[in-house]
């Protein structure tokens, strides 16, 4: 009897075959999880760095033209490149073919453009003692993920760098001190018209608009379709703030508002639902809406984030940052591209936005959780 229970115990000391091929299977998949994020967070940093990298030079090149260094106008090529790393050169000169090279930087091989992309170039060339140039914008991300930046220069050759801005279509700071241009920082200059809203207010980014019944901004329907996204993805974003309790309220619209009206569309709604998001989608034909979460009309600032990915038909929607809930789109299979304007707080009078809106965004693309939660933490 204690012969057995001594060769029970015995055969306890060491693994079995199995139990050893199982551990080194948890083994493996620990390490490799380990090295995947390792390696996203060095991506990630060297994407960084880059992006600045190129404001730097981008600003240093911009300041040598107002300068009037070397008596002329000075420049920046971007090369995308097919088959060898991706590169841009400065220049002295009022084109890169007839100017002089001066530097020449490549990206790291696990970055690349993609605005240009595809063997293209852009070359950007700020006037010579003005420092003025044609408004471009500049894309830079990582191969394997597609997590990127952008790098605007306005007209004036201002050189903005959008974290997180790859896909960027429409980006409104609403910070203008005065006007009635709601100016777009995309670089695709979808401008909008500012009616009756109150300018230069405090907001959660630098400053904000505050609106109430009637105040809205307006972008004409754009000629390049930038805003309109057919049956691909898409994002919307946005900072809001309101403690209205008695109607809908429109954030971002295009459309969207019924099942003959091909659009998107983002809310807040109060109409005794206890303020909820509304996020709407549809071809013309079919309408596919959710009213997700409760609490939003507490006059608090909120980040909503509504990324759309029409190939797994679903809406999912971010609350400061963190994952709210997901909305079905599988009814809703046609284009949700249409002829109305982009508004932001305005669809009619009775669902105008009442309270503050900030930083809104508009990108081609959907987000990853991780990009929306770091553009969330960029921005608070």
């Amino acid at each position: 009897m204690n012969l057995k229970i001594k060769e029970k115990i015995g055969n306890r000391d060491g693994f079995s075959l199995i139990e050893l091929l199982v551990s080194l299977a948890i083994m493996s998949l620990i390490g490799s999880t380990v090295i995947y994020n390792v390696f996203s967070f060095n991506s990630s940093k060297i994407l960084l760095n880059q992006a600045v990298k190129l404001e730097s030079v981008l600003r240093s090149v911009q300041l040598q033209a107002v300068s009037e260094e070397e008596g002329t106008a000075w420049g920046i090529k971007i090369f995308s490149q097919v088959g060898s790393d991706d590169k841009y050169e400065t220049f002295s000169g009022s084109s890169y073919d007839s100017g002089t090279v001066d530097d020449v930087f490549y990206l790291p091989s696990e970055l690349q453009f993609s605005n240009p992309t595809g063997g293209n170039a852009i070359e950007i060339v700020f006037t010579q003692g003005t420092g003025a140039t044609t408004a471009e914008y500049i894309d830079i991300d990582i191969m394997t993920t597609g997590e990127g930046h952008r790098l605007y220069v306005n007209s004036d050759g201002a050189v903005t760098l959008i974290k997180g801005g790859k896909g960027l279509v429409g980006y409104y700071k609403l910070d203008e001190a005065s006007g009635t241009t709601a100016i777009d920082w995309s670089g695709f200059e979808n401008n909008g018209t500012i009616t009756g809203a109150t300018v230069n207010q405090i907001g959660q980014v630098d400053k904000a608009y505050t609106l109430a019944t009637t105040d809205y901004v307006t972008v004409s329907d754009p000629a390049d379709g930038s805003l309109d996204f057919g049956t691909g993805d898409f994002t919307l974003m946005a900072w809001f703030k309101t403690s209205d309790t008695t109607s809908e309220q429109n954030i971002i619209t295009k459309g969207g508002t019924s099942n003959a009206v091909a659009g998107y569309r983002l809310s807040v709604n109060d109409l005794g639902s206890g303020g909820d998001i509304w996020v709407g989608l549809s071809d013309g034909t079919t309408l596919s809406s959710c009213a997700l979460g409760s609490g939003y009309t507490d006059g608090l600032w909120h980040q909503v984030a509504m990324v759309t990915t029409r190939s797994s038909n679903v809406i999912t929607v971010y609350v400061d940052g963190d994952l709210l809930d997901t909305c079905s789109t599988t009814s809703t299979t046609g284009s949700a591209s249409s002829a109305n304007n982009f508004t932001i707080s305005y669809t009619d009078s009775t669902e105008d936005f009442v309270g503050s809106l900030d930083d809104v965004r508009v990108f081609n693309r959907a987000l990853s959780s991780s990009e929306v939660n770091e553009i969330y933490e960029e921005t608070r």
